[in-house]
């Protein structure tokens, strides 16, 4: 790993982060360079950046690519041609984009949040959608978001005052519909997360008094935590079965009823809460080490 040219990715709205020595961004930057990691902070979309220069390229903080989707897929083609390694792996990557992919773990018993998908040509009645879930509270999002972009928590009566505004975002944009499940409100969201596959930490996130969001931007708690056995192990048989030569995965997921279902399987720009874990730094570059030392074989 000694002079390994690595760049670290970010949005620039971000790059500020790097910079402040209280950030795990800033944290994560120096942990590296102390072990002789030629670390470079770059943005995405930044047309000047030679990529071809990097031994390696790894994803951080780019958090915009999600209204820049277009863009960022352009940007992964362009790295794939010149066949520079980037972890997560592109095709990774790409399929973890939209979260559509929630699809496929269910097809693989993999419990996820129940959900209807609504593509930009489907009809999507909001009543029915209450009726179909036996519910009194949604949420429609993107299948294409992060950070609760146009995301809706609603009642009957908000669908209501709503529904105009959420149909005129259908035309834009693919939808999908889940019940509102109270254990976010009454326990929280837990994260979990894997370097390299195995198990790192976790942290749980509540949503302050009356929200239902639980990122930081909205005024959430979130703590490191030690989630029951079966919610780790539930999580791992979705990391083993879909995150093979990755550097890092985050599930998350609400403990419902003593099952673990799944709410996020994120692979590109995830927040890693390395500040929350003792030794999480370590677990990160370890697991790097292992992958640039022996790279998977990917199907």
């Amino acid at each position: 790993m000694q002079g390994l040219r690595l760049a670290l990715i970010s949005e620039k709205a971000l790059l500020h982060e790097y910079e402040d020595p209280k950030s795990d961004n800033c944290i994560l930057v120096n942990f590296l360079r102390d072990k002789q990691v030629n670390v470079s902070v770059m943005v995405w979309d930044d047309d000047q950046v030679d990529w071809s220069q990097f031994d390696l390229i790894v994803m951080k903080t780019p958090w915009d690519y999600v209204v820049k989707i277009d863009a960022f897929n352009a940007w992964l083609n362009k790295l794939e041609k010149l066949n520079v390694r980037v972890l997560n792996p592109i095709d990774f990557m790409r399929w973890n984009s939209n979260k559509i992919y929630l699809k496929e773990l269910e097809q693989n018993r993999v419990t996820i949040v129940p959900t209807i998908w609504f593509d930009k040509t489907d009809t999507m009645d909001l009543l029915q959608v209450f009726e179909h879930f036996n519910t009194d509270r949604i949420i429609v999002k993107p299948w294409i978001s992060s950070t609760a972009r146009n995301t809706y928590l609603l009642t009957r009566k908000d669908a209501i005052e709503k529904n105009e505004e959420i149909q005129n975002l259908l035309k834009n944009a693919a939808l999908m519909a889940q019940p509102f499940l109270q254990e976010v409100q009454e326990v929280g969201e837990y994260s979990l997360l894997f370097f390299g596959g195995k198990y790192s930490h976790s942290v749980l996130k509540t949503p302050k008094a009356g929200d239902f969001r639980v990122q930081y931007d909205y005024g959430s708690t979130i703590n490191g935590v030690q989630p029951p056995q079966h919610v780790i192990d539930s999580a791992q048989i979705a990391v083993d079965k879909f995150a093979k030569g990755c550097l890092y995965t985050r599930v998350d997921g609400l403990n419902v009823k003593g099952q673990f279902t799944i709410m996020e399987f994120e692979a590109i720009e995830p927040n890693l809460y390395l500040d929350k874990s003792e030794g999480s730094y370590q677990r990160y570059y370890e697991a790097m080490e292992a992958l640039v030392l022996s790279p998977p074989t990917r199907k």
